[in-house]
């Protein structure tokens, strides 16, 4: 595909920069640094900070940093999930403010280009919401950032453009139009809100892609040999019906066998044990006894996976070995429901054929 001649490198339109934070005192100072340090002029970007009820040293840092700074900012307090956060900054957006970043409290990029280029893509590819690759990193303690990006290059200024109607936030660029659509981020979701978001502006007929080359860090600092963070269960429950409708239709949308051979094993393993346990029991039958305990095997190395996965860790305490145990087993009902969906899709695919034709690059095409 080739560029739009008329485009200038030295268009800057104003943007408005979203970060929502809780607890992120680690860090938040060299988000903003990383922000700050941006090529694109701190004269064109205001940072809107929503923190969900911070109880560290998080705002004072932000405080500090943005104060000292020529940009212009606003803190707002409100306890609120994710979603919530996100619709804050939505209905904060002026009018002249032609895109809204979105930058995930612990985000990094070793790029100074990077906001730049993605709206300099946007524009000469008529993308309406952008982000970049992610890579999630662990580090030991806060001063290793200074040799993460030693380690890691990163550069896009020629972008290798994927469109796909299912994309994470990390650092995301939302264009005005799809803000004044009255698009919002579904406040029941504690997690993929943001493919459930892309997924409805693809339906709208929103261009939605990713920058392949271009990455980003998703920074995990753990304090300790345990990390312990963990989503409210009761939370996870709200929003399951439609966090697994987004993720059955994200996996069979260009299906990969990986991925449905991972979710059917998640899903139904579970299961599986206490129905073999249950024959054994029927049949006394030590065949039967020696399968259902190699399957109780494989299924705690799930649960060692899942919570592994999901940056929950036993940190030793019996209450906290109990929330993660409930964590995981909500994760396992989220999965059946997925299945269930894929199913149901499965049988009635409209809205799935209609995601593919209104995908981006087939329109472009036409």
């Amino acid at each position: 595909m080739k560029m739009m001649s008329h485009f200038t490198s030295d268009l800057f339109p104003k943007i408005l920069i979203c970060i929502p934070t809780l607890n992120k005192e680690e860090i938040i100072r060299h988000v903003l640094n990383n922000i700050l340090s941006q090529s694109y002029p701190t004269e064109k970007m205001r940072i809107l900070i929503v923190d969900g009820g911070s109880n560290d040293s998080t705002l004072g840092i932000a405080r500090e940093i943005l104060s000292n700074s020529n940009v212009d900012y606003k803190i707002i307090q409100r306890r609120s999930n994710i979603p919530e956060a996100r619709n804050i900054c939505i209905e904060s957006m002026r009018d002249d403010e032609k895109a809204l970043i979105f930058w995930d409290a612990d985000i990094l990029t070793n790029n100074n280009d990077l906001l730049r280029v993605m709206m300099k893509t946007s524009l000469e590819y008529d993308i309406h919401i952008l982000n970049t690759s992610i890579e999630t990193v662990f580090l030991k303690d806060p001063s290793e950032i200074k040799d993460l990006f030693n380690i890691y290059l990163n550069i896009c200024d020629d972008p290798e453009i994927e469109y796909t109607p299912f994309i994470g936030m990390g650092v995301t660029l939302v264009r005005q139009e799809v803000v004044k659509s009255g698009l919002r981020f579904n406040e029941k979701l504690y997690t993929e809100e943001d493919r459930d978001f892309s997924m409805k502006a693809v339906l709208k007929r929103f261009c939605v892609a990713t920058i392949k080359n271009c990455r980003v860090y998703n920074t995990k600092i753990i304090k300790s040999r345990y990390l312990t963070p963990y989503i409210k269960s009761l939370n996870m429950l709200i929003g399951a019906k439609p966090r697994a409708e987004v993720v059955a239709y994200s996996l069979l949308y260009r299906p990969s066998i990986k991925d449905i051979i991972k979710i059917l094993y998640r899903g139904l393993l579970p299961l599986v044990i206490p129905l073999l346990f249950l024959l054994t029991y029927l049949f006394q039958s030590p065949g039967m006894l020696l399968i259902s305990l190699l399957f109780t095997i494989l299924f705690i190395d799930f649960l060692y996976f899942s919570l592994k996965h999901r940056y929950l860790v036993y940190s030793g305490d019996v209450r906290d070995f109990l929330r993660l145990l409930l964590t995981s087993y909500i994760w396992v009902l989220i999965d059946l429901l997925v299945i269930i969906y894929m199913l149901k899709i499965f049988f009635d695919r409209r809205k799935l054929l209609s995601l593919r034709r209104e995908s981006c690059h087939i329109l472009k095409t036409l």
